[in-house]
């Protein structure tokens, strides 16, 4: 998008004492400066990897783990994060699915904790 464009997307009602339309202009057009090498840089993957966690939610069922993780994986995605923590038998069973599915060749799996209070969820 052009600079005009995103500007016009900005509800601006909330922000006006520290961001006006015109500053945000000024902002975006200098963003525009060197766009065209770092779109080139993302096209011959030069640029850091990004990761999804659409299928790693707690409380997401099997069914739906299945799926995102294959719609994903068709998007081209390689690294895949699956939040853990809640369940020890359920995060097994979530991260043998991810497996089951995304492979292990070329593609890497990661855990996440961080919505877990570990005094609250001890298991032994």
């Amino acid at each position: 998008m052009s600079p005009e464009e995103l500007v016009k997307l900005i509800d601006f009602r909330y922000i006006l004492d520290v961001l006006t339309p015109e500053e945000a202009l000024d902002i975006f057009r200098a963003g525009q400066i060197g766009k065209a090498e770092r779109i080139r840089d993302a096209l011959n993957n030069k640029v850091v990897p990004a990761y999804t966690t659409s299928a790693g939610w707690l409380g997401y069922s099997d069914d739906k783990v299945r799926r995102l993780l294959n719609e994903t994986k068709r998007d081209g995605f390689k690294f895949f994060k699956m939040k853990v923590g809640g369940n020890i038998e359920d995060d097994k069973r979530k991260l043998e699915i991810a497996r089951s599915v995304i492979g292990y060749d070329d593609v890497k799996l990661m855990v996440d904790a961080n919505q877990v209070d570990p005094m609250l969820n001890s298991e032994g």
